[in-house]
């Protein structure tokens, strides 16, 4: 099965794709600022009811909000522990939010499934270690990686059928 069909998103144009990625990554460097553990506020954010209503559908007005208005109703759902953060850098953070996202355009992957493909350490990682790439090459390459898991994953099925 293919997850790059971009039948729910084909429609929607290329620059609210981008604001609503800028929006994801903002929220990420909210979290940071808030100095929310970052793992802990991905992985709990990601599978929250919030992004699963809000933020992975096609349109909701909460993707053009202030990232701090969000992060108030985020909080009363996940509350997220504190942390200093040490591993990681504000850009860093949004950066890891903005691909979260795009990877969800191209995938149409739900975010509860994204976060237990890609923790935020393993996309951070992935960043550090591919900063001469751009962004839209990186967001490729991981969706990429993805369809290869997903066919390995099929051919296995198959195996054991």
């Amino acid at each position: 099965m293919s997850y790059t069909t971009n039948n729910m998103f084909a429609e929607t144009s290329k620059r609210s794709k981008e604001i609503i990625a800028n929006f994801f990554g903002d929220i990420f460097v909210e979290a940071y600022n808030c100095h929310y553990d970052m793992n802990d506020f991905t992985h709990n954010f990601m599978k929250s009811e919030f992004c699963k209503k809000y933020m992975d559908g096609i349109y909701s007005t909460w993707q053009y909000q202030n990232a701090k208005v969000s992060m108030e109703v985020i909080e009363h759902e996940i509350h997220p522990i504190k942390s200093d953060n040490s591993y990681t850098s504000k850009d860093n953070c949004y950066w890891v939010g903005y691909l979260y996202k795009q990877i969800h355009f191209e995938t149409e992957i739900p975010s509860n499934e994204i976060v237990d493909l890609y923790s935020f350490n393993k996309l951070s990682n992935y960043l550090y270690s591919h900063e001469d790439y751009n962004i839209e090459d990186m967001v490729t390459d991981l969706t990429k990686t993805i369809e290869l898991e997903k066919e390995q994953e099929c051919d296995k099925e198959l195996l054991n059928f």
